[in-house]
């Protein structure tokens, strides 16, 4: 029997173009695949927020509103919304082909698969017929009891720190490379202040799992998508 599905998105909106993007990335997970699967639209608060929620009428998603003001919090608030057995992290800035979630799910059929990503088009991935290991926090999939420390890593690397605490559970991240998803960087956040942030939280991160064996941990620690 096929897992149910939730996918979890975070939204953050400054902009009155990003309505624009968010409502497109909406459509367009709901376009590209057959599976069934909800949706829950975790948006933060800013002067578009009653934009979002009617964003959210028009599609019948469900949408819940956040006001931690922490990033990951708010993640973790929208996760613990979800009713599905796994869940899908994207955002309003990536765009999925069609056969994502069918791709995903193929992934967890390996027995020791914890968490699963897509080829992408930024790390210069081309569709083709293998799963390999490979990590990719903006976009992934894993099961729904996993949180992210939003304590430790209230914003920046909590994605990363759950690819590796999922690893030191004895699963491992798959990559389907069959489907491509596009991930448009920096459409929501950036700037002088965001790289601050990155450096303080990778420094975090090597300090929580500075002593790990795991082979997954350098590329992890440096910053790569494999």
């Amino acid at each position: 029997m096929s897992p149910s599905v939730s996918v979890m998105m975070p939204v953050l909106v400054n902009e009155p173009w990003q309505l624009a993007m968010t409502q497109c990335a909406i459509k367009t997970l709901r376009c590209t695949t057959d599976h069934q699967f909800e949706l829950v639209i975790a948006h933060a608060p800013t002067e578009y927020t009653d934009l979002i929620a009617e964003i959210g009428d028009i599609v019948r998603e469900k949408v819940i509103p956040t006001v931690t003001g922490t990033p990951n919090a708010d993640c973790n608030k929208g996760l613990d919304a979800c009713t599905g057995d796994i869940v899908v992290y994207t955002g309003n800035d990536v765009f999925v082909r069609p056969g994502w979630l069918e791709a995903l799910l193929e992934c967890f059929e390996i027995e020791d698969c914890g968490a699963a990503t897509l080829g992408n088009a930024e790390l210069k991935h081309a569709p083709m017929p293998r799963i390999m290991e490979g990590v990719y926090g903006p976009f992934m999939a894993f099961r729904q009891d996993w949180r992210f420390d939003a304590e430790t890593f209230p914003c920046q690397f909590g994605d990363t720190d759950l690819i590796m605490r999922i690893y030191e559970s004895g699963k491992r991240m798959y990559r389907n490379h069959g489907v491509v998803i596009h991930h448009l960087l920096r459409q929501t956040v950036g700037g002088e202040a965001n790289d601050k942030d990155f450096l303080a939280a990778r420094d975090r991160f090597i300090r929580k799992h500075g002593d790990s064996n795991l082979l997954m941990y350098r590329a992890l620690s440096e910053g790569w998508g494999i």
